[in-house]
Formats: structure tokens, C-alpha cells, sequence
């Protein structure tokens, strides 16, 4: 923890300091003599060493844009432009992107920028230094170029057309880039103050390459900013292999030959993207993430392990990304690749510190905002089921497709200021599909799902305010009634792709991109499962271009018995005398009908400490009410009901996790119960005899389990209450013991939604607590450890009193003791209290040993839980 606070505490630090340098030497006309008054535009020539010829003067700049149509190395320069080189319009080129002269680190790039807030015109941005390709100046009866020497220019961004602010932004003929000519840059940026720079200007492309046993489609990407920075020096580069380069030979590209592309989409062998095009869709970048990988969790374990060894927080973490695909529909295999690509294959600090993969709330000015979870399954869960929902929801002003895209469709659009994020997450996953298959030349995923291209009329929705075309999606086949409009993003379409399953009739099944429930797209804003049998649209086949046709087949499938378990825990009942479930448990591919008398439930209370120990109860079946996936089966007498008294002789005290088997006639299923309704996290009761708690772990996809314990007397069930459902946080800091026995335990833990600014009305009592009611209450009080953790958990809240120690002997115990924590917090109104397991996530346990006794503080494989074990010697310590 000592590390964490000492890192947060740094970036403050350095993010304060950033800003206050704002130093730029010289004036743009100190770099480029400039030959009109102050007031005029002036056309000029670019001489073969990069310096301007004076051509003419103008009054206006309409009037020197067209005088510079004379000759393609014409310009038009401004004496108030942004740019060393006064350059405002040219025949063609490039344009660098430049935000730190409006103090920001990124910048918008505008659909429409007169009408920025009619939500029919989108926006992107972009950090500093990218490639974007010019277009245009705009016209003073179009976008003015004022008197300051602000207007727009127009461009694309690897994908999105728009239009940027000419005053962050940096022109580049192309004479410069064709004979590699140093040109001045930048300067004037109050965010990092940085002056401009000499740099040989680089234009972005596309190679196809033999690398191995593969030919790799690789991406030779540039930046306006010299190689260490050094002046004169290149522009700085990178090269990645973003997708296997078979789709791109079979559409006529040829290995060896430069291709240069404004959209990692249509593919030119002219750099100014004349003449025709090779139209080809990278198929890990446009692959809509409403899909399924054919690569499993132990090859993302061993790609990671092979990458990073065991500094990365994703090792053994690969069924995290498995499990969340089944349950949340994220394709395992992107999610995967996008979690290396933010958080350095798990090894950034906010991974290893705040278990953050993908960077959520680092915003670009501020990224010490990041978010903390509490462990990487729960990061992967959020990710795949609400922070990707907002994204994939088609009412959502996030929306532009299920990709990860480009700057022009798909996630990247306004997920990261960086154009090529979705490029390098589809190279992180092709390189995984071939670590899949040791490199050998084969590939487990390439092509493996049917993609289609929907037919857009993009170029109408742009300009015209007449919009009226609008694919639909369709609930049947028949197409009677629309699920939704395949126009997202409130009239903004380009480049959207969907995963195709078969063909019926005239029309084709895709995946939805909003999960469907009771024949309608979910658009609710929390952690949203995904049917992958329900959340299915019908496409008039008119409306589609297959991008991969062989692998969709032209009849009409039923769908496949797959006899997988079906739960949904429904409803928890605790109280002093007794427990009660109820849910729904199925076989997908069987009907579960009244009259069939084979249906039959069992629920199992399976031990967390002895997997060998295990209670089964048979269960009621019921009728389950308005339970139907849509899949032609009939499940309405799929119901189960369980009742038991407490305390329960066939339910000793122990810790379970709670399992369902279901048989149909011939066929047995068992699966966890499972829920992720809040209102079923923590419920907790107490009788005379023992205490009971109800609990949904997130590590195991909210698992339900069920502890049942005998506490101390000073420690009532009964009297526990917390502000709201949301999971208190719970942090050992340090644990310290001596050859005496003596013991320290260092910690903070605090209950969310109050403050803890009252000492007198905060306590922490710390037990360790064997499974005979045997107990050692520590010695616990408030300390301060130095860190002002309202500020450093972004918290609105107090949190000035969270700390404890704890102190005590343990030499005089025998057995294995939990360590637990006791918390209360006082109001004028209320009595919040909480009584929670003291979990291990990685710190170094200290040990000692005396003449027969033998102790060790241990993490238990259960809930991480602090374990102290006191053995005799001949006793094996166990966790």
C-alpha cells in the first residue's frame, strides 16, 4: 500500500508541475520571411529547400486560395497563423494535429462544426502530432478564417471526416513529405510549452510482409515530432502487424509494394490516395465484439506469462476474460487484447494498484482519476457488462458501432484519443491467434466469424437535412416487426459491421448489438448480461455485404442442442429460523413441461474449506413465471423452491458455495446459482446457536454462497447495517509479527457512502476466529498512516479516520483462525455496522517457529481470506 500512495502522490506532483512551463522562444515569422502586410494572405511557391517565394498578395482569402490553384506546390500563407510556417491552405498534404496551443492535450475534430451541439453531428478527438489528410481550407462564407488567423480545416482522421481547428493544427504540403524536406512545427503550446521543432515529415502505410511462417499486413505509422528529439531528425515511428495479410492478397494487394490509407479500410499505391481502391476490412479490427473466440484461457495465461513473466496482475486471469464473454457478450479474445494494449499487458500501475486494465476515468488531462476495482475478474466483468454496454447501445451518444475500429466507426471513436488504438488491439489479437498456434502458419480465429458490412448512404447524411434512410433490424425473419434502425448515432453512419449467422429466406440473423430481453433491446444502464440465443435481429439481405460469404451458410439452421444449464436465482429469504431460494434452473434444448414427471432440481451446499463435504437438499419444482428464452423450447415448469430451518443439523458451521443440478429425463446438468442483483450481496441474521450470511461473490460471477458461523457474543448479525449493498472496502496494509508471538495487523477498510471524520463515533475491532468458537480479540485502534485518502480515492466523502492497528499474543493458539474485522460508524441518525473477512492480496506473510508450534499467516484460497495457522510441528500447516 506504502508504494500506491507514494506513486498517486507522485503523479499529482509531476501533473501539477506540467503546465507551469509555457516558454516559446521565437515568433512563427522568426522561422519563414513572409512577403505581404500583416493584413494580407500571400500565395508563395515552396522552394526545393523548404523556404516560400513570394507569388502575390490578397486581400482575401478566397481570392489566394484561388490564385493558388495555379501550381500544385503553391500555398497560402497568413502572417496571424498558429504554424511556424504561416501556412493556412494547399494544393495537398498532410495535417498534424497540435492541442497544447489551446492548453489541452487533445482536440475535436467536428462533423459539423456550426452546429456542434445538434446531436445529428459528431465529434472525435485526438492527441498531439497524428497524421490526419487534408482536404480543405475552408471558405469565408463557409468556416471563416478570421482576422486572428482562426478558421477550420478540413480533413479526415483515419476514418472520421470533419473538421478541425486550424489554430491546433499544423499544415504539410506534400513536396515536404515527397522529397523528405525539414520543416518547422509546432511551438506556442501552453500545456506542455513546448517550442517548435525541425522535423522530416514521414507519411503513414501499409506493407505487406513475409514475416515467419505468415504474411502480416503491417502499419508503418509516423509522428510529426523528431526521433529524440533531436532537431532535424525524422518524425518518430512505429511499425505494428495489424491483421494476416490473406484477405488483402486474395483483393489483388501484392506483397514488397507501399499502400497508403486514410482509413485502414481503402487501400491506395498513390500516398496523395488516387485512382482505385483496394477495399478490404481488417477482420480482428472490424470483427463486432458481439462474438465468440475459438481460443481458450490457458493460451491467453501463456501468451501473457510469455510476454511479461509474473509481473503481470493478467496471469492466470484468462478465464476471467472466457466467463465474461459467456455471461456479458465481449468477444474474449478483443477484450483480451485491449486489456494488454491499456494497461502494458498488466503491468501499468493502475493495473498492478487499482486492478484498472482498461483505463477507465485516466482521461487524457487528468489521468490520476483512474478507477479502483477490486480484483482483475471484477475489472474484466464491468468492463464487459456495463462500461462496453454504453458503447454498444444504439440509443448511446457513445455509440458508432461493436468494433473497435477507427476514428471513423467502432469504439475508438470516442474511447481513446489515440487513431490507432483499435489498429493495435487488432495486432495484439492476431498475435495471440498465432501464439495460439505455436506460429506454426495456422491461425484459430482469422475468419472464423462471419462478419457483414451494412449499406450506408454516409455522404447523404452528412450534407443533406432531409435524412430518411434507415435499414432496419427486425425482430423475425418475416420482418414484421423492427427491433431497431440500423442508423446509430443519431444520424452518423459509417463502416458498420455485425456478426452474421446464417441466411433465412431474403434476410440474414445477426447478433444484436444491444442485448435483447422479452423481444426487446435492453438500453438500461447497469451490468446487462447478454443471450446469446435472444439478442438475435433479422437484415434485409439488400442492406448487407458480406465480407467473408464462405462462412455463412445459405440455409435456414434451427438452433443447436446444446444441453448447457440454465439458472436464474430469483429470490433469497434469511431470517433467524430459516433459508429460502427460489429461481429458475433449465436445459437449454429441452422443453420443461407440467406433464413431464423426470424434471427434477437438487441444490447443493458444497464446502469452501473440504471440497469433500457437501449437503444436498431435493427442491420443489414449480412453475417458473414468464421464463422464456425464445429459443422454441418451452421452459414454463422449470421453477424450483427451497425452504430449510436454521439452524440445520445437516448444515454445520463452514463456508459453501451453492450449486444446482437439474435433470431432464435423461440429461443432468449442475451449475453455480448465480445472481447479480444487489439487493441479494449481503444479507445477514443471527439465532441463538449461530450467525448466517448471504453473499454473491463478483470474483466467481456472483456466486452465491453461504456462510454459517458461530461469532463471538459481542458480535451480532442481527445488529449489522450498512449504508447500501455496495461492497465495503477492505485493505491489509502490513502484517508483523516476532519470535515472541507478538503481532501487528495494519490496515484501512471503510463503508461507502458516509464520512469517517468523528474518531469518537469510529471503531475496528479485529478477531481471529477458529471453527470451534474458539477467539482472540486484538487490541485494535485508529492510527494515522499520512495518507489523505479522500483525495487520493477521489472520494466526496471523509475518509480521514479509516486506519487500524491491531495488537495481540497468538502464542497461546492451536488451529487455523480467520482473521475478520468488526466496524462501526456512528451518526446523529444511525448505527452503521459491518462485520467482514480480512482478505490477503499479496503481501509478504511473516512466520516463526517455536520448539513444538509452528506459525504462519497464510492467504486462504477462499475469498483471499487471512489465515493465521498454528500448528504443532508433525501437522502440516494448511490454508
Amino acid at each position: 500500500m506504502r508504494k500506491i500512495i507514494t506513486l498517486v502522490l507522485t503523479l499529482f506532483i509531476v501533473l501539477g508541475i506540467l503546465p507551469l512551463s509555457n516558454s516559446f522562444k521565437l515568433a512563427a515569422s522568426s522561422y519563414y520571411s513572409y512577403g505581404c502586410s500583416a493584413n494580407q494572405f500571400e500565395v508563395a511557391y515552396i522552394n526545393d529547400d523548404g523556404s516560400f517565394s513570394n507569388i502575390s498578395c490578397h486581400g482575401s482569402f478566397s481570392e489566394a486560395k484561388s490564385a493558388m490553384k495555379a501550381n500544385k506546390d503553391y500555398v497560402v500563407r497568413y502572417s496571424k497563423s498558429y504554424s511556424p510556417t504561416l501556412i493556412v491552405a494547399m494544393n495537398s498534404g498532410l495535417v498534424y494535429t497540435y492541442p497544447g496551443r489551446g492548453n489541452s492535450s487533445t482536440m475535436n475534430i467536428y462533423q459539423n462544426p456550426n452546429a456542434k451541439d445538434d446531436s445529428r453531428y459528431k465529434s472525435t478527438y485526438v492527441a498531439n502530432h497524428y497524421e490526419m489528410t487534408y482536404v480543405d481550407t475552408c471558405d469565408e462564407n463557409i468556416y471563416n478564417i478570421a482576422s486572428n488567423g482562426k478558421g477550420y480545416v478540413q480533413v479526415v482522421l483515419n476514418g472520421f471526416e470533419g473538421f478541425a481547428d486550424l489554430e491546433y493544427t499544423d499544415l504539410v504540403p506534400s513536396k515536404y513529405i515527397k522529397h523528405s524536406i525539414p520543416i518547422w512545427l509546432g511551438g506556442r503550446n501552453v500545456y506542455e510549452g513546448e517550442d517548435p521543432f525541425l522535423v522530416v515529415p514521414y507519411q503513414n502505410y501499409y506493407m505487406i510482409e513475409k514475416n515467419g511462417n505468415y504474411y502480416d499486413l503491417s502499419f508503418y505509422f509516423f509522428r510529426a515530432y523528431p526521433k529524440g528529439g533531436v532537431d532535424g531528425a525524422g518524425a518518430l515511428s512505429s511499425k505494428i502487424a495489424v491483421d494476416n495479410a490473406q484477405n488483402y492478397l486474395d483483393a489483388g494487394m501484392q506483397a514488397g509494394v507501399k499502400y497508403y490509407s486514410n482509413d485502414g479500410i481503402h487501400f491506395y499505391a498513390d500516398y496523395k490516395l488516387r485512382g482505385d481502391a483496394f477495399t478490404v476490412y481488417n477482420y480482428y479490427q472490424f470483427l463486432s465484439v458481439r462474438s465468440t473466440t475459438n481460443i481458450s484461457a490457458d493460451v491467453f495465461d501463456r501468451f501473457v506469462k510469455d510476454m511479461k513473466g509474473s509481473a503481470s496482475v493478467l496471469n492466470g486471469e484468462g478465464s476471467s476474460f472466457i466467463k465474461g464473454q459467456n455471461r456479458y457478450g465481449c468477444n474474449a479474445l478483443i477484450i483480451y487484447a485491449m486489456a494488454c494494449l491499456e494497461s502494458a499487458y498488466g503491468t501499468s500501475g493502475y493495473a498492478t494498484h487499482r486492478n484498472n486494465l482498461f483505463g477507465w476515468s485516466a482521461y487524457d488531462d487528468s489521468p490520476d482519476d483512474a478507477s479502483y476495482f477490486s480484483s482483475v475478474k471484477n475489472c474484466v466483468y464491468e468492463h464487459m457488462g456495463r462500461n462496453l454496454n454504453w458503447f454498444m447501445d444504439y440509443t448511446n451518444r457513445r455509440y458508432f458501432g461493436s468494433c473497435v475500429g477507427n476514428k471513423g466507426a467502432g469504439f475508438n471513436v470516442v474511447y481513446a484519443s489515440d487513431p490507432y488504438w483499435g489498429a493495435k488491439i487488432a495486432a495484439i489479437s492476431y498475435s495471440i491467434d498465432k501464439f495460439a498456434n505455436n506460429k506454426n502458419g495456422n491461425l484459430s480465429d482469422y475468419n472464423s466469424v462471419a462478419t457483414g458490412f451494412v449499406k450506408n448512404n454516409y455522404n447523404d447524411v452528412l450534407y443533406s437535412s432531409n435524412i430518411s434512410w434507415n435499414p432496419n433490424i427486425y425482430k423475425t425473419a418475416d420482418g414484421n416487426s423492427v427491433l431497431y434502425t440500423g442508423m446509430y448515432g443519431s444520424h452518423y453512419q459509417k463502416d458498420l459491421t455485425v456478426t452474421v449467422l446464417e441466411k433465412v429466406g431474403s434476410r440474414y440473423k445477426i447478433r444484436s448489438s444491444n442485448p435483447v430481453e422479452n423481444g426487446e433491446i435492453n438500453t438500461n444502464d447497469g451490468l446487462l448480461t447478454y443471450d446469446w440465443d435472444k439478442s438475435v435481429g433479422y437484415i434485409n439481405e439488400n442492406d448487407l455485404v458480406l465480407l467473408n460469404k464462405s462462412k455463412v451458410d445459405e440455409t435456414t439452421i434451427r438452433p443447436t442442442l446444446t444441453y448447457a444449464a440454465i439458472n436464474s436465482l430469483r429470490n433469497v429469504e434469511l431470517t433467524s429460523d430459516s433459508l429460502t431460494i427460489s429461481g429458475v434452473g433449465a436445459i437449454h434444448g429441452m422443453d420443461f413441461i407440467s406433464s413431464n414427471e423426470s424434471i427434477k432440481h437438487v441444490i447443493t451446499f458444497r464446502s469452501m474449506t473440504d471440497s469433500e463435504k457437501a449437503y444436498s437438499f431435493d427442491v420443489e419444482t414449480i412453475a417458473s413465471e414468464d421464463f422464456d428464452m425464445n429459443d422454441m423450447y418451452d421452459y414454463s415448469f422449470s421453477g424450483f423452491n427451497l425452504s430449510i430451518s436454521l439452524p440445520n443439523e445437516n448444515l454445520p458451521v463452514d463456508s459453501y458455495y451453492v450449486e444446482l443440478t437439474t435433470t431432464n429425463k435423461d440429461k443432468t446438468v449442475t451449475s453455480y446459482l448465480v445472481s447479480p442483483d444487489v439487493n441479494l450481496r449481503n444479507i445477514y441474521t443471527s439465532n441463538d446457536e449461530e450467525d448466517y450470511r448471504v453473499r454473491m461473490n463478483d470474483f466467481y460471477n456472483y456466486r452465491f454462497e453461504f456462510d454459517v458461523l458461530s461469532l463471538p457474543d459481542d458480535v451480532d448479525f442481527n445488529s449489522i447495517k450498512t449504508p447500501s449493498q455496495r461492497p465495503e472496502s477492505v485493505s491489509l496494509d502490513n502484517v508483523v509479527m516476532d519470535e515472541e508471538g507478538n503481532v501487528e495487523i495494519y490496515g484501512h477498510a471503510y463503508m461507502f457512502y458516509i464520512n469517517y471524520d468523528v474518531p469518537e463515533n469510529i471503531s475496528y475491532d479485529v478477531y481471529l476466529l477458529d471453527d470451534k468458537d474458539n477467539y482472540l480479540k486484538l487490541d485494535t485502534v485508529l492510527y494515522d498512516d499520512g495518507v489523505n485518502y479522500k483525495e487520493v480515492l477521489n472520494s466526496k466523502y471523509d475518509l480521514s479516520n479509516i486506519s487500524f492497528k491491531a495488537t495481540g499474543n497468538i502464542s497461546d493458539l492451536d488451529g487455523n483462525y480467520t482473521a475478520y474485522l468488526l466496524m462501526s460508524n456512528y451518526t446523529e441518525d444511525t448505527n452503521y455496522k459491518q462485520f467482514v473477512e480480512i482478505p490477503d492480496y499479496g503481501l509478504d506473510l511473516p512466520s516463526y517457529e517455536t520448539e513444538n508450534m509452528s506459525f504462519a499467516f497464510v492467504r486462504s484460497n477462499i475469498r483471499n481470506r487471512l489465515i493465521l495457522s498454528a500448528k504443532a510441528k508433525d501437522v502440516q500447516i494448511s490454508n
